[in-house]
Parts: C-alpha cells; sequence; structure tokens
C-alpha cells in the first residue's frame, strides 16, 4: 500500500476519532454548565467578605438550563374532574374562579389552585400516605420530593428543583384528600439561555441575611414566574440554607 493511502487513512482516523469525542462531550454536557474556577473563587471571596462562613465545597461547580419540558396542563374543568368527579359551575371573584359543592369548595386562579373539602384534616400524615393519595386522586407525582420542613411536595425534573411548583396536601380520618393548596403551571415558555451572576447573588445574599452565618448549603436553579396567560419563565435563582434558614433568592 501506497505510503499516500495509508496517511489518507491515518487522517480519517483521527477526524473520525475528533468526531467520535466531541460528540460524546457534548451528550454529556446536555443542560449542563460547568462554572469557571475564578468566578467561583470572586464569589466565594464575596460571600465571606460579607460576613458569611462558606467552604469551597458548599458551593456547586455548575448549574443546570432549562429542561425541555412541556407542564402538565389542569384547566379549571380538569380540576372539578379531579376533586368533585364531575363538572361543575364556577363563579368570578376577584381575580379566581370558584366553585363549590356541598361544603367544599375549588378555587382557581392563574397559576394556583385551593381546594377545601369542608372536612377536618387528621393531625398526621405519611409522605408517603399524602403521595398514594394524590396519585389516586388524578396528579402525576412522577418526580415528586417531600420537603419535611415546609411540608410541601416539590417536582424535579432533570435533577433540577423547580421551586415554585409546589403541592401541598392533607388527608381527613378516613384517608382521603380534604385539603390541597398549589401553584401549578399551565405552559411554560421556551427556555431562555441565561448566565446566573453569581456576584450580584452574593450581594443579595447579603440583604437577605443582614447578620450574616454559616452557609449550610447552595442549590443553583431557576425559579419560576407568571407573566400573564398561559406563559411562564423562569428565572436564574439560589436557593440558600443559612443558619437552617431557607430562602430563595432572585
Amino acid at each position: 500500500m501506497k505510503w499516500s493511502s495509508i496517511k489518507n487513512l491515518m487522517v480519517g482516523f483521527l477526524i473520525f476519532m475528533n468526531v467520535a469525542m466531541l460528540a460524546i462531550i457534548i451528550a454529556t454536557s446536555v443542560n449542563k454548565a460547568y462554572i469557571p474556577q475564578k468566578v467561583i473563587n470572586s464569589t466565594l471571596s464575596v460571600i465571606r467578605k460579607s460576613g458569611f462562613e462558606i467552604t469551597k465545597g458548599t458551593f456547586p461547580d455548575k448549574y443546570y438550563s432549562l429542561p425541555t419540558y412541556k407542564s402538565e396542563f389542569y384547566s379549571a374543568s380538569d380540576l372539578s374532574d379531579l376533586f368533585f368527579k364531575k363538572q361543575i359551575a364556577f363563579r368570578t371573584e376577584d381575580d379566581s374562579l370558584v366553585g363549590t359543592q356541598d361544603s367544599a369548595v375549588l378555587t382557581v386562579n392563574d397559576n394556583y389552585f385551593s381546594y377545601d373539602s369542608g372536612n377536618d384534616a387528621r393531625k398526621k400524615s405519611s409522605p408517603e400516605e399524602l403521595k398514594r393519595a394524590l396519585k389516586k386522586t388524578g396528579f402525576d407525582m412522577t418526580g415528586a420530593v417531600y420537603d419535611e420542613k415546609t411540608k410541601h411536595f416539590y417536582k424535579m425534573y432533570n435533577g433540577l428543583n423547580l421551586f415554585n411548583m409546589s403541592l401541598e396536601a392533607k388527608l381527613d380520618e378516613d384517608g382521603e384528600i380534604c385539603f390541597v393548596k398549589a401553584h401549578w403551571p399551565k405552559r411554560l415558555i421556551k427556555s431562555e439561555n441565561k448566565t446566573i451572576s453569581f456576584i450580584e447573588s452574593s450581594a443579595k445574599l447579603r440583604e437577605a441575611f443582614p447578620n450574616g452565618g454559616t452557609v449550610k448549603s447552595i442549590e443553583l436553579g431557576y425559579s419560576l414566574h407568571s407573566l400573564g396567560g398561559d406563559n411562564f419563565l423562569f428565572s436564574p435563582a439560589w436557593r440558600v440554607n443559612v443558619n437552617e434558614e431557607p430562602k430563595i433568592i432572585e
């Protein structure tokens, strides 16, 4: 075989390997962006100068971009079927739709709803019992994580905690849902790739905790905002725990 043919084969093989490696890198970095080390160091410096104690391992080295996800759509009539098992008439009160059946009341707003059956709630129910009751009612509880402190379920997608997608529930003595309060988005607009301003967020950390303290944990994600109608937008946010007090900082 001529040298030129061998050289062409070697060049072709190297090009193939480079393309394959590039494909692997792209595939493993989808929905993920690493934070430059100098940004982490600058952020930690600002946090510490603001009167907080934080170890380097506490601050994440990556954040996740908004996953491509179309949320479940619950109309007022859908919720009526979930809770009342039939369609009911809604009346308008302020900015809400209100439906009633006997002592039960269902209130539906833009990205919010609540249901109260009028029955007393039992003193305590386990997260497993609540989750089973919600699934039985008709809710998709895939990826739902229960927070013992807030007593809310939070929906998780691709490892990202969408903070405002929360669901609180209570059971009566018969194990039936007697109370639900939720922020449940309708439709989400397309993702906006935004860079989180870590230094700016560090300054806001001082505003949220003026007396400083020890930073126990920081989660980087997005906070949900209603743009009116059926449109919602995620904006970069931190969920921080300082001195065992959790807060969301946008």
